[in-house]
């Protein structure tokens, strides 16, 4: 979810990821809820605006500022790639359960007056040397550039109905009998899981895959393969997301015309259209 903390942050990552760049399986399965969400390309165009406005901002005050490091952005699995499991063998043989090509974030470190100047300050000042600091600081001053007056309040029912659609489709009889076929064919290689989402938690390796690690995952995803495991979970919750959405019409589509103008700021203050001197 796209906020308004400090320019460019996100949910941090697992810092755990192999040195083996292998792309996940191209076998895309598209939920019909996330053209409400925004994708990493879309959430990388924000990052960068954000950044930038908030960068000319601090430059006001005779600021440098850097923001997060973004590379780890796109190198996150598509929403629906291991949603249900692993189920790219090759990259599962490479990777085990890591998302391979993940780096360590390290958030450029900030002194107290950055700070102020950077996030605003709770009841004190609200300028310095005769410079007015923009309520919440330039990073809200960076924000505001790019969001202009639109709410975020339908995004996060679109995330919330997303964490709906999945809570029901585990519940639904057939996923249950698809994950009781997966767990039958991983007994026959001799590995005991119940739960797909959770398979391999006893073997893998905290900064990098184990080999033991990653002969599980290859026969995880082997096993969801030949059980039809993903695409019978993917269209249970598929018709969920289509029912959700007939309910939650009139909101989420007020959400994709704010999210599109959101994506259009962005872009805009990239480009230069929307002055953020």
């Amino acid at each position: 979810m796209v906020g308004c903390s400090a320019a460019g942050d996100h949910i941090s990552p697992e810092t755990k990821g192999s040195e083996q760049i292998h792309s996940p399986s191209d076998q895309r399965r598209k939920l019909p809820l996330e053209m409400y969400t925004f994708s990493s390309a879309e959430e990388l165009t924000i990052a960068r605006a954000r950044i930038k406005a908030t960068a000319a901002c601090m430059r006001k005050f005779g600021l440098t500022y850097q923001g997060p490091p973004l590379e780890n952005i796109s190198k996150f699995p598509a929403v629906t790639d291991r949603r249900y499991g692993l189920t790219d063998e090759n990259y599962a043989a490479l990777n085990g359960y890591h998302i391979a090509g993940l780096q360590p974030e390290k958030t450029p470190s900030r002194t107290p007056e950055e700070d102020i100047f950077l996030l605003g300050e709770n009841g004190g000042a609200s300028s310095r040397n005769g410079k007015e600091i923009p309520p919440g600081g330039c990073a809200r001053w960076g924000w505001n550039k790019i969001s202009q007056e639109n709410s975020m309040d339908d995004e996060r029912l679109a995330v919330e109905l997303m964490h709906k659609s999945f809570s029901l489709s585990q519940s639904d009889p057939d996923t249950k009998a698809a994950i009781s076929s997966w767990s039958n064919c991983m007994k026959r290689s001799g590995y005991s899981y119940g739960d797909p989402l959770t398979a391999g938690d006893d073997v893998s390796g905290k900064n990098e895959a184990t080999s033991g690690e990653r002969e599980v995952a290859k026969i995880d995803a082997r096993c969801n393969n030949e059980t039809n495991l993903a695409q019978t979970w993917y269209a249970i919750e598929k018709r969920i997301q289509n029912s959700l959405i007939t309910e939650n019409g009139a909101a989420l589509n007020k959400w994709l015309n704010e999210k599109n103008n959101i994506l259009r700021n962005a872009e805009a203050v990239s480009n230069g259209t929307i002055p953020i001197s």
